[in-house]
């Protein structure tokens, strides 16, 4: 699965902002909001940009899901390194 953004669009919502406010106010492109609703990557100067502007910290707008079909070749050469698996 990857990186999750739901928190971040659930801290938004309860102070009564959405997707579209933060737009306005410069601190996402709609390119970057668009991948952040996809779970897609993003860099991390945008993430740090968001917990400014929201006066959080980047674990109150994200979280990582482990997903077992879906692992990062790097990740894989790390378990075939150490013989350990990356859960």
């Amino acid at each position: 699965m990857g990186m999750k953004y739901d928190k971040l669009f659930a801290l938004l919502k309860s102070r009564g902002m959405n997707r579209s406010y933060i737009v306005a106010k410069g601190v996402v492109s709609r390119v970057t909001m668009a991948k952040l609703s996809k779970g897609a990557t993003v860099r991390t100067d945008v993430l740090c940009a968001i917990c400014a502007y929201l006066k959080c910290d980047v674990s109150d707008i994200m979280e990582y899901q482990f997903d077992p079909l879906n692992v990062p070749e790097k990740a894989q050469t790390c378990e075939s390194e150490t013989g350990e698996t990356a859960e």
